[in-house]
C-alpha cells in the first residue's frame, strides 16, 4: 500500500512538472523599484529670445524624502526640442545635489523649511538650461521639453515655449485652408439630420508652424449644433508639406426653419514674420428645406443663332429647346425674350407659357426678329429667360434660367447718313469672336479671340481703347462671392490699338480665367470702345459678347470590394461606391457590369440612378460567377450626360482568376463531411488526451519523464531495502 501511495505521488509530480515546463520560460515579473524621493517641479513656461542672443529656462525642483542615511540625493535634468536648427539647448548644470542628509533635528544641514517632527526632509535645488539662438534663426515659436531626474529615476517633466522674435530675415509660414466639403449634401438637409463638414489644413512652406487653431463658427441652438468634440481644434505642430484633416459633425434641430445657414471655418496661427497672428477663413452654407434630388431643372439647349450678318428689312430666327433635366414637374413655366434697341424688333410672340413640363420632356421654341431701317451696324444682344416654379423648393420666387444670344445687323446706309452735311461717322464693331477651348470651363483658363473691324470705307480710326467688363458676379453663397466671373491672365481688361484703316480688321487674343464657382450658363461681357477719327473727333460705342461656361463633371469611383479569385460555380460578390465630386448634376447616370466572356454570368448587372446631383454618394452591388476556369475580365461602365448634354463614360476593369471546382472522394469523407476519425481536415484533437499528445511532441517531455521514472525506481528500491532490513531485525 505504501508503494502505491509513493507511485501515485510520483505521477502527480510528473504532471505538475510537465504543466510547469509547458508554460514556457515565463519569468515572474517583480514589482518595480520604488523610488524613495518625490519631486515638485516649477519651471518657466515661456521665454522670448532675439536672434543671436541666449535665453535661460530655469526649473526649481523641490525634493521630499524619507531617507535616514547620510547620502545626498542627486538631481539632474535635460532639455529637448524637435527643432535643432533654429535653437540650441545647453545644460548649464547637468546635475545638482539636494542637501538631504539625515533625520537629526539639530543637524546643521537640515532644511529649516522642511518637516520638523518627522523623518521627511525637503530641499530645493535649481536647474538652468541655456537656449542659444543663431543669427539666421527663423522667427516662430518652438516647444521645449524639460525632463527632471532624481537619483537617476524620472521625476517628471514640463513644457516650455521659446519664442524667437523676428529679425527681418525670417520667412512667413502660410497655411492653406481648403474648401469645406460637406457630406452627404449641403443643399438638402432635413430637420434632425447629421452632416459632416471637413476641411484640410496644409503647410506648403518650408517652415514648421506651431500652435495653430481651426475654429468652426455659426452654430445656433434652434439651427445647427455640434454633436461631438469642440468647435476649436489645435494643431501643435504642422511640418512643411504636412496636411491634417478636421471633421465637424453637425446636427440640425428638429424644429429648424427652412433656409440657408452660413458657417465659417477660421484658421489662426502665429505669424512667423511679424508679431501677432495670421488667419484664413472659409465659408460654407447648409440649406434646409430644399430637395434637389427630386427638384425640376429646366435648361436651354440646342440654341441655334444665325451666323450671317442681316440687313435692314431682313428677318432672322433663333430656335432652342427647353428640357426638364430634373425628377419633378416644372410648373407655371414662362419663356421670355427681350432685345435692346429699336433697330431689331420681334416679329413673333415674345413670351410662351406652359402649364407644366414633365421630367425628361423637351419643348421647342422659335423666335423671329426683324431688322428695321433705323438699325445701326452692331451686334444686338437678345436675352432668353425661363421662369418656373417647383413644389420641392422653398423659394417663393420663381427659378430663373437665362441664356444670351446675339444677331449682327449691318446698315451702311445709316452709317453714311448725312454725309453731305459732315463726314460719315467711323464705326468700330466686333466682327466675330471665338474661344479656345470652344466651351470655357469654370476654374480654368481660356483664350478669347476678338476681331475688330472699322466698317467705314473712307476714314481711319485711331487711339482705340477697348475695355471688357461684366456686370454679373458670383453668387452670394460661393467662396468667391461678389467677384467677377472672368479675369484677364497676365494682362489688364483694357487694351489699346493704334489705328485701323478703313474697312480693315484687327485681331486680338486675350487669355481669361473663369472662377471655379461660376454656374454653367452663358455670361454677357461688354466691350466698351473709345476712339478718334482723323479729325480728332471722339467716339464711344459698345458691343456685347456671350461667353458660354461649363462646369466640369467629376465622378469619383471608390475602391471596388470583391474577391478576385474563386472556384468555378462559387462566384464572388462585387461592390463599388462612387461620388459626384463636381459642382453640376450628372444626368441619366447609370452603372452596368458586363463581360465579353460568354462563360461569365452577372446577377443584377445594371443600376440606373437618373440625376446624380453634386455631393451625392451611391453604390452598386452585383454577383460575378463563371462555371469555367480561367482568367475572366469584368468591366464596370459608368455612363452619364454632363452639363452640355455630352455623353460620358468611365470604365473600371476587374480581373478574376477562376479555379477548377475541388473534387471530393466520397470514400474518404463521411456523410457529414468528416473523416473516419470524425474530424475534418486541419482539425486537431482537443481535451486531455489531445494536450498529452501535443506535449509528447516536445523534446523536453521525454527528458523529464525519464528523470521522474528513475526517481520512482530509486524510491521503490529504497522502500524494498527498508522493508527487508526491518524483517531481518524482527527475525533476530
Amino acid at each position: 500500500m505504501k508503494n502505491k501511495f509513493i507511485l501515485f505521488l510520483s505521477i502527480l509530480l510528473v504532471f505538475s512538472t510537465i504543466t510547469t515546463v509547458a508554460k514556457g520560460d515565463e519569468k515572474e515579473e517583480l514589482p518595480p523599484q520604488q523610488f524613495s524621493a518625490k519631486a515638485r517641479i516649477d519651471g518657466d513656461s515661456y521665454i522670448e529670445v532675439e536672434p543671436g542672443q541666449t535665453g535661460i529656462i530655469s526649473a526649481l525642483v523641490t525634493v521630499t524624502t524619507e531617507r535616514e542615511n547620510y547620502q545626498p540625493i542627486i538631481v539632474s535634468g535635460n532639455a529637448t526640442s524637435s527643432d535643432t536648427t533654429s535653437i540650441y539647448l545647453e545644460n548649464s548644470y547637468d546635475e545638482m545635489t539636494a542637501n538631504t542628509y539625515g533625520p537629526y533635528r539639530n543637524d546643521r544641514h537640515r532644511n529649516p523649511y522642511g518637516p520638523q517632527n518627522s523623518n521627511y526632509k525637503e530641499d530645493t535645488v535649481g536647474l538652468t538650461f541655456r537656449i542659444k539662438v543663431p543669427d539666421t534663426a527663423r522667427a516662430g515659436s518652438y516647444p521645449v521639453t524639460v525632463n527632471v531626474f532624481v537619483d537617476g529615476a524620472s521625476a517628471g517633466q514640463f513644457s516650455a515655449t521659446v519664442r524667437v522674435k523676428s529679425n527681418g530675415k525670417a520667412a512667413f509660414s502660410k497655411l492653406d485652408l481648403s474648401e469645406v466639403t460637406v457630406f452627404p449634401n449641403p443643399h438638402d438637409v432635413s430637420p434632425g439630420q447629421m452632416v459632416v463638414a471637413t476641411v484640410n489644413v496644409k503647410n506648403n512652406t518650408e517652415y514648421p508652424v506651431y500652435n495653430a487653431e481651426v475654429k468652426l463658427e455659426g452654430m445656433q441652438q434652434d439651427g445647427f449644433t455640434l454633436l461631438r468634440d469642440f468647435n476649436a481644434r489645435t494643431i501643435d505642430t504642422l511640418n512643411p508639406g504636412q496636411e491634417k484633416s478636421f471633421a465637424f459633425e453637425l446636427g440640425s434641430a428638429k424644429n429648424i426653419k427652412p433656409g440657408n445657414y452660413e458657417f465659417k471655418v477660421t484658421l489662426n496661427y502665429p505669424n512667423a514674420a511679424k508679431e501677432g497672428e495670421a488667419s484664413n477663413t472659409r465659408s460654407f452654407f447648409l440649406t434646409v428645406g430644399s430637395n434637389p434630388d427630386k427638384a425640376s431643372a429646366l435648361i436651354i439647349e440646342n440654341l441655334n443663332v444665325p451666323s450671317k450678318t442681316i440687313y435692314p428689312g431682313n428677318q432672322a430666327k433663333i430656335t432652342f429647346d427647353v428640357t426638364n433635366k430634373g425628377q419633378s414637374v416644372a410648373e407655371r413655366v414662362y419663356i421670355k425674350s427681350s432685345v435692346d434697341g429699336s433697330g431689331l424688333v420681334s416679329r413673333s410672340v415674345g413670351q410662351f407659357f406652359e402649364e407644366k413640363i414633365n421630367p425628361g420632356e423637351s419643348k421647342h421654341y422659335e423666335f423671329t426678329y426683324f431688322a428695321t431701317p433705323a438699325s445701326t451696324t452692331q451686334n444686338y444682344p437678345i436675352s432668353f429667360k425661363v421662369e418656373y416654379n417647383d413644389s420641392y423648393t422653398n423659394k417663393e420666387e420663381p427659378i430663373v434660367t437665362e441664356q444670351v444670344a446675339g444677331i449682327f445687323v449691318s446698315n451702311p446706309q445709316k452709317d453714311d447718313e448725312g454725309k453731305d452735311k459732315k463726314p460719315s461717322t467711323p464705326k468700330l464693331i466686333i466682327e466675330k469672336y471665338s474661344f479656345e477651348p470652344r466651351l470655357p470651363e469654370a476654374g480654368n483658363e481660356f483664350e478669347m479671340t476678338l476681331n475688330f473691324q472699322n466698317t467705314n470705307s473712307k476714314h481711319e480710326i485711331r487711339n482705340i481703347k477697348i475695355t471688357l467688363s461684366s456686370m454679373e458676379t458670383t453668387s452670394d453663397n460661393s467662396n468667391t462671392a461678389g467677384s467677377n466671373i472672368f479675369t484677364p491672365v497676365d494682362s489688364s481688361n483694357t487694351f489699346f490699338i493704334d489705328s485701323i484703316k478703313p474697312g480693315q480688321m484687327v485681331e486680338k487674343k486675350i487669355k481669361m480665367y473663369t472662377v471655379p464657382d461660376a454656374k454653367a450658363k452663358t455670361y454677357q461681357v461688354t466691350a466698351n470702345f473709345e476712339y478718334e477719327d482723323t479729325q480728332n473727333n471722339e467716339y464711344k460705342a459698345s458691343e456685347n459678347i456671350g461667353i458660354p461656361v461649363i462646369q466640369k463633371s467629376r465622378l469619383e469611383i471608390g475602391e471596388v470590394q470583391t474577391q478576385e479569385s474563386f472556384n468555378a460555380g462559387d462566384g464572388a460578390p462585387l461592390s463599388v461606391v462612387f461620388y459626384n465630386t463636381g459642382k453640376v448634376t450628372l444626368y441619366n447616370m447609370m452603372v452596368r457590369a458586363e463581360s465579353d466572356d460568354p462563360s461569365v454570368e452577372i446577377q443584377n448587372p445594371t443600376y440606373y440612378i437618373g440625376n446624380f446631383v453634386s455631393g451625392s454618394t451611391e453604390s452598386h452591388d452585383c454577383q460575378i460567377n463563371s462555371f469555367e476556369p480561367g482568367t475572366k475580365k469584368v468591366k464596370l461602365i459608368f455612363s452619364y450626360e454632363d452639363s452640355t448634354g455630352t455623353k460620358q463614360e468611365e470604365i473600371k476593369e476587374i480581373t478574376y482568376e477562376v479555379s477548377e471546382a475541388p473534387q471530393f472522394d466520397p470514400n474518404e469523407m463521411g456523410p457529414d463531411g468528416m473523416g473516419p476519425n470524425g474530424m475534418g481536415p486541419g482539425m486537431e484533437e482537443e481535451g486531455f488526451m489531445g494536450k498529452v499528445k501535443n506535449l509528447a511532441k516536445k523534446w523536453y517531455f521525454w527528458t523529464i519523464l525519464a528523470a521522474i521514472a528513475i526517481a520512482v525506481v530509486v524510491i521503490i528500491r529504497r522502500s524494498h531495502h527498508k522493508k527487508r532490513d526491518k524483517e531481518l531485525t524482527l527475525d533476530e
